[in-house]
């Protein structure tokens, strides 16, 4: 039986999602090089989130730290990216695609 997440292909996918990505304007934040965002959007949402995990625990080497970074391998970036790209696209479009 395959197991759903709310529509995300796994656990790590779908928070991480709902916790950094939603409302996330790709176009907003990554004003360069729009016309391939396609390409390499998955990457820049990636280091995105492990800038997030480094800067909340900065101050500290942690279990917690470790475990939120290895968290992040089981994240479905192209996922995300995809998602991001198709809603965001078509408002940068006007609504038109």
């Amino acid at each position: 039986m395959t197991q759903q997440y709310g529509g995300w292909s796994n656990h790590a996918t779908q928070h991480i999602f709902f916790k950094l990505f939603d409302g996330f304007d790709p176009y907003d934040h990554f004003p360069d090089d729009q016309a391939n965002m396609r390409d390499w959007l998955w990457e820049e949402l990636r280091m995105y989130a492990e800038i997030q995990v480094r800067e909340s625990t900065k101050f500290t080497k942690s279990l917690a730290n470790d475990l939120a970074l290895l968290f992040l391998l089981d994240v479905n970036w192209t996922e995300i990216a995809s998602h991001l790209y198709e809603t965001y696209s078509l408002q940068e479009d006007g609504g038109v695609k």
